[in-house]
């Protein structure tokens, strides 16, 4: 069990490292901040599962292989609806900025029509 749970603590550690590696390539305004980082330091001193979470080891006795896989499966699926949720807001973005170019251009044209005569 042991080996199981130091092969389940190894992949999330890759996990962490692909989702860092994605954040950094974001905007820096996406980026969590000082504030919520000195939080995640304290919680990580004073132990328990969140601290197990933190520091990608465990901290807590509590932690069981289930209560992990549990963690790890509602955490991925807050991701996914998360990303999804980016892309599309994302999407709606470009389309109003899409509508409002279009809406400025079609302003602009009676006013030059009417300047022109």
């Amino acid at each position: 069990m042991e080996d199981h749970i130091k092969q389940l603590v190894e992949e999330i550690r890759r996990k962490t490292k692909i989702i860092q590696s994605y954040v950094l390539r974001e905007e820096s305004g996406a980026l969590s901040s000082e504030a919520s980082d000195i939080n995640k330091a304290n919680v990580s001193r004073r132990g328990g599962i969140m601290a197990s979470l933190y520091t990608s080891h465990p901290a807590d006795s509590g932690l069981t292989l289930d209560l992990s896989l549990e963690i790890n499966r509602k955490l991925q699926a807050v991701l996914e609806d998360t990303l999804l949720k980016n892309i599309t807001l994302k999407e709606n973005l470009q389309t109003l900025g899409s509508e409002i170019e279009r809406l400025i251009k079609q302003q602009r044209d009676p006013e030059d029509a009417v300047s022109r005569k």
